[in-house]
């Protein structure tokens, strides 16, 4: 297994629990590499279909788009619902330096902020979905523990691109079946979650679907050691 993982094409190198607690998270607590705009191109059915069900229901909705660069879910979106999209505030939360760095695309109900609670304010304190892709994996537990408060007030907390783990030696995992790398580009962790983990952390919530998320890799380095990158669309049970 780690004689793979080290193959230059790929970008994490498993490490101990140990080392792992010794390594940093950005201060930002957010990724800030750019995202390969061919894998943004392939539209993720799944989300957009949940979201669009939901705009049905209810007319106008709200997405807070968490880790969500340059809004390209919306533009996926878009291209899914035509005009429809435009019933759709949407709001993505990325970090200071991303969005001070970026020319944003200049949709009229598309806004950037920088932190979550500055989003849900200027909601009013409401949103019908909070989306996360492809950013769990870099979160401290922490963060992650506020995404999911956050998501006990709304309607659908989707989670797309989400890095799983179903085996990995033992001296690698940490007690929650979780693999610990550090992603090589970036230098610094990504989690390669057990999905008992997940579904765990939302009891309160019914998963309504789940997925492979859109990776032309996903499924050679599955047959390699068992990880995978997948989706989760859960409900809000209350």
């Amino acid at each position: 297994m780690i004689k793979f993982f080290r193959k230059k094409k790929y970008n994490w190198t498993p490490i101990s629990e140990h080392k792992f607690e010794n390594v940093d998270y950005p201060s930002t607590n957010l990724k800030t590499n750019p995202i390969d705009p061919l894998e943004v191109e392939k539209i993720s059915y799944p989300v957009m279909a949940h979201i669009y069900k939901k705009l049905q229901e209810k007319g106008k909705i709200t997405v807070i788009d968490f880790g969500g660069s340059n809004a390209q879910y919306y533009s996926q979106f878009k291209k899914f619902a035509g005009s429809e999209a435009l019933n759709v505030k949407w709001l993505v939360v990325e970090t200071k330096s991303y969005v001070d760095s970026i020319e944003a695309k200049q949709f009229e109900n598309v806004k950037h902020f920088t932190c979550l609670d500055d989003a849900i304010k200027f909601n009013g304190g409401r949103a019908d979905i909070l989306l996360a892709s492809s950013v769990v994996q870099y979160i401290s537990k922490s963060l992650y523990k506020k995404l999911v408060n956050i998501a006990k007030e709304v309607d659908l907390f989707i989670l797309d691109r989400v890095a799983i783990c179903r085996k990995a030696k033992k001296k690698y995992k940490d007690n929650l079946g979780s693999l610990l790398t550090i992603q090589k580009d970036i230098g610094f962790p990504c989690i390669f979650l057990s999905e008992n983990y997940i579904i765990n952390s939302l009891r309160g919530f019914s998963l309504v679907d789940s997925f492979d998320s859109v990776f032309d890799h996903q499924k050679r380095i599955n047959k390699k050691v068992g990880i995978c990158f997948k989706g989760y669309i859960f409900e809000n049970a209350n």
